[in-house]
């Protein structure tokens, strides 16, 4: 006696009872891996270390242009460096002064002093006492606001001038100091940001943002990397090259470069007929193929990235491995 076939519906019964209940994934799976989807990782970790060398060299020229106002060399010590879209340059930083930086009257990044860190400097310069408000409501006197404009202005130059011996030509402090970072950064650019602090130790309470910051534009800080090294992703300056109006190819192609499209990621594939699909109901198992073969991403329907699945903060994440070859 020949036994009945099953149904394609008792096969699907059959794969749930055998699955069971559903599983709470690992909260960390041995595959997952944190991925900082916020950085832009323009440097490589080999071009991050000769940046910290720099970030060195650059501390004690800090340091030597704050002697001249200060009458004695503070020690500075590199505590953070870190890349950064300008967007996120705000959160970053931490409350004080600022002093933009500029080249070809293009902004170039920014120095900024803790406010407390600024405070004591002007104490000192007035001979160890409190800095008092000059009308009691907060505000700096007119001598405090000028002794701090002096200093922090001596940082910038000190900073301007040694990127300049090393390379970041035509780089100048833009203006006089402010309150707020607003608008001395360019929101889409990638900045490479220099944390100092004074003595050791950490450098504050504020999470280890520093009591000195150098914020500088990466086409400039590509200056402080050797010749081979720098410009990692082969830009000419940074940014987009300008495109002329009589080329209509390029402004084609510039304009659907920034046209939005939906990405989507493929795990696995399965094959199935339209009446299985049809029949699928809550709590059913769908079994996958080719779960050994790397994540998909595609868009409009195009495969284009082969890739992998990362844990970014919290969120599912996916990590470029490369381009999807066609055979």
């Amino acid at each position: 006696m020949t036994a009945a076939k099953p149904s394609d519906r008792d096969i699907l019964r059959m794969l749930r009872e055998a699955a069971g209940p559903a599983a709470e994934p690992a909260p960390d799976a041995p595959e997952a891996q944190d991925y900082e989807w916020h950085r832009p990782y323009r440097y490589t970790p080999e071009q991050t270390e000769r940046l910290r060398a720099a970030g060195a060299d650059l501390a004690d020229a800090l340091a030597a242009g704050l002697a001249d106002a200060l009458g004695e060399k503070p020690e500075l010590q590199l505590r953070e460096l870190g890349e950064q879209y300008g967007s996120a340059i705000g959160d970053a930083l931490p409350e004080g002064v600022h002093v933009g930086l500029e080249a070809a009257e293009a902004p170039a990044g920014l120095v900024t002093v803790r406010l407390e860190t600024a405070a004591g400097w002007v104490q000192r310069l007035l001979g160890g006492g409190a800095v008092a408000s000059g009308d009691g409501d907060g505000e700096l006197s007119a001598l405090e606001t000028e002794l701090l404009a002096d200093l922090v202005s001596a940082v910038a130059r000190a900073c301007c001038e040694h990127l300049q011996a090393a390379g970041a030509s035509g780089l100048a402090p833009a203006g006089q100091i402010v309150r707020e970072p607003l608008g001395l950064v360019d929101d889409a650019d990638v900045y490479c940001r220099f944390a100092f602090g004074i003595g050791e130790g950490e450098p504050s309470e504020q999470g280890g943002q520093g009591d000195l910051v150098v914020t500088l534009a990466a086409s400039r800080a590509d200056a402080l990397l050797p010749d081979a090294d720098a410009n990692p992703r082969g830009d000419a300056d940074g940014g987009a090259a300008d495109q002329s109006p009589a080329d209509p190819s390029a402004r084609v192609e510039a304009h659907l470069q920034s046209v939005p499209f939906r990405a989507a990621v493929r795990l696995a594939t399965v094959e199935a007929s339209m009446r299985d699909v049809a029949a699928l109901e809550p709590g059913d198992v769908v079994v996958l193929q080719d779960l050994a073969q790397p994540a998909v991403l595609s868009i409009q329907g195009l495969d284009m990235l082969a890739g992998e699945l990362v844990s970014c903060q919290g969120r599912r994440g996916f990590r470029v491995l490369g381009p999807i070859r066609e055979t």
